[in-house]
């Protein structure tokens, strides 16, 4: 009821596209009450008058400026996503690296995408043959007895910046630890480890 409604608002409002002439445009009704003077104490809705009105520009403009927001935010939703993945990824790259899993590891790096590239100690390890030559056969060949070793290596103070776009992000972080290796005899030695990485995603 109408009515009963503008006893609740003053004004009641309604959007509608409608066709004008083939062209679809937006429109806008208004209703209120209209009470006589004599009848304005009674706080009665005695009549009620109708209104319509262009809004097409108005209701454009704003809708691409709800688009717009929308994008926006979601833009930063996908680019909070991005760091949460990215951290979930140093993880995994900790843990399989500390369990000498280096063909986890490897599998962490881009296999088909080209221009990866490896930097480990100053030696360069391209696409993911070179990947795969540095952990699955060098690390791998490294590590073969591990008998009463210990690698322990934690990822700390990571920077991570996600582009505009969401399409890459640039990494870095340190990685603290302690390790054992050998000895010239044979015999193992306790080792302090200090890394630093840069990783850069591509999406």
């Amino acid at each position: 009821n109408i009515r009963r409604e503008l006893m609740k608002q003053p004004v009641i409002a309604y959007r509608f596209l409608e066709l004008r002439e083939g062209i679809e445009a937006y429109s806008m009704l208004r209703m209120a009450g209209v009470r006589h003077i004599e009848d304005r104490t009674d706080h009665l809705v005695h009549a009620i008058g109708v209104g319509f009105t262009d809004i097409d520009e108005d209701m454009r403009q704003s809708m691409a400026q709800q688009q717009a927001l929308i994008a926006e935010q979601q833009r930063r939703i996908e680019r909070m996503e991005a760091v949460n993945a990215i951290q979930n990824i140093l993880s995994r790259y900790a843990a399989y690296h500390v369990a000498s899993e280096q063909v986890k590891t490897a599998e962490l790096y881009c296999r088909h995408t080209p221009g990866t590239r490896l930097i480990f100690n100053g030696d360069i390890y391209d696409e993911w043959e070179g990947v795969e030559r540095h952990f699955i056969h060098r690390m791998s060949n490294a590590e073969e007895d591990l008998s009463g070793r210990l690698y322990l290596h934690d990822m700390v103070s990571p920077l991570i910046e996600v582009a505009e776009d969401g399409q890459s992000a640039d990494c870095m972080f340190s990685s603290h630890g302690c390790e054992t290796g050998w000895n010239a005899d044979g015999s193992l030695k306790a080792l302090w480890a200090f890394n630093r990485y840069h990783f850069v995603f591509v999406k």
